[in-house]
């Protein structure tokens, strides 16, 4: 009996994080590419290029003591094969715009260190094999943070394709949702600066609250239901994209120094997509802080009390903030539910994908965050409508609650199945 056992545990089955390293894999070369058709510094891309395939080629070796296989060759030499190709395609392009030069400023310490790293990591793999999932949630973090100048340069060079901005439209439903009265939180938390600051603090170090909440579920919920990490990754990859989809500068942004206590009536504004004022980063609806926040509130639900009263804490400062800080309509926070229970469906890999509660999440949460989208650019139509736009509000969060218990529920459930009686004796 010990012998069948272990022979079922040669290959570690597939958790969230490495699920999330692989995807993360497989598009960062994008963001090279991206970069040197049309960004300003492709800085040490050299030195990035190496670095990423031995971060890879390492890492996923650690997911996995028994290689998985993708046809008749092992997913390290895909992985090899994909980066290797990517690369020329990198090399090729920056050839073909002069832009070679830039990679004499490749850091040979900076391959080193990751390297470095990338053998540390396989001794610690091979002394405590029980860390695997928190190793890969290692390596879902590890190299992306090295390169995050890369995505904020494309989001910069983006403004200059989405010159409008739907901001008109977001402040109107904001009013038909009787929501527009939240743009007097700025100015109450501007009369404490004590709290302001706070609330500075707390917006600001979003991502670190998110790591913090990540590490936690490494410890205190088992690898298969270990969701924080792709489910970010799911979460910044989809946001964005809604972002270029219904670009928006936020209201500090867009009503200048009419904000917040001398704004227009809604009813005066257009229907329609302005030019925006300033050149802003177009990052609005959906709220990502506030979906970050709701994934910490569900990150730490396995975790010990004092753990979760901090995180839910600090989760109502990060919703609180992105009104209080001007940087969301109120409308931005509800769009939210959806998009989480979307990722949350999309990331629940320990339940099949025909499980009820887990497509119902996907469909729902798809079809709650298309609507969003067809209520924002279709706002000439859209707005003659207000009691739809109350009604999609109240089911984003209603539907999206009620999904997510469901989700919840299964997922801890395939943590025990159902036994024969007998079997329990």
């Amino acid at each position: 009996m010990m012998n069948d056992c272990s022979s079922h545990t040669k290959r570690p089955p597939v958790t969230p994080n490495l699920l999330a390293f692989y995807l993360i894999v497989l598009i960062t070369p994008f963001e090279y590419i991206l970069d040197i058709l049309g960004g300003p510094f492709p800085a040490s891309l050299l030195a990035r290029i190496l670095a990423t395939c031995a971060v890879a080629i390492v890492i996923t070796y650690l997911g996995a003591e028994k290689p998985r296989t993708i046809g008749h060759l092992g997913i390290r030499v895909w992985a090899v094969v994909w980066l290797v190709l990517c690369a020329a395609v990198i090399l090729t392009l920056a050839a073909a715009r002069g832009q070679l030069q830039s990679l004499h400023s490749a850091s040979p310490s900076e391959l080193i260190f990751i390297i470095s790293l990338s053998v540390l990591m396989k001794i610690i793999w091979r002394a405590f094999p029980n860390f695997q999932n928190f190793l890969a949630y290692v390596g879902t973090i590890a190299f992306p943070i090295g390169f995050v100048a890369i995505p904020f340069d494309l989001i910069t060079q983006a403004i200059h394709h989405l010159p409008n901005v739907y901001d008109p439209v977001l402040y109107r439903i904001d009013a038909l949702l009787m929501l527009s009265s939240a743009t007097l939180l700025p100015w109450l938390v501007g009369q404490h600066p004590l709290i302001q600051n706070a609330l500075v603090f707390i917006y600001n170090y979003t991502l670190l609250w998110m790591q913090a909440a990540a590490i936690l579920q490494c410890f205190y919920t088992p690898a298969r239901r270990n969701y924080m990490v792709l489910c970010s990754f799911l979460v910044g990859v989809l946001g964005f994209g809604l972002y270029y989809l219904m670009p928006a500068v936020a209201p500090s942004f867009f009503f200048g120094t009419l904000y917040p206590l001398h704004l227009p009536p809604a009813q005066e504004l257009p229907t329609h997509e302005v030019l925006s004022p300033i050149a802003s980063f177009r990052n609005t609806m959906p709220s990502l802080h506030t979906a970050s926040a709701l994934l910490i509130i569900l990150a730490l639900r396995d975790s010990p009390i004092w753990q979760r009263i901090p995180g839910i804490f600090i989760a109502i400062g990060i919703i609180i903030s992105t009104l209080a800080l001007g940087e969301h309509y109120a409308v931005d926070l509800i769009a939210a539910f959806p998009l989480v229970l979307l990722v949350r469906g999309l990331g629940a890999i320990c339940l099949p994908l025909n499980d009820r509660s887990r497509y119902r999440a996907i469909l729902a949460g798809g079809l709650l965050t298309f609507l969003w989208i067809l209520t924002v650019r279709g706002a000439p139509l859209s707005l003659q409508m207000p009691d739809l736009i109350r009604l999609l509000a109240v089911a984003s969060l209603v539907i999206s609650g009620l999904l997510e218990h469901q989700l919840t529920t299964a997922e801890i459930l395939s943590d025990h199945p159902i036994m024969p009686a007998s079997a329990a004796f």
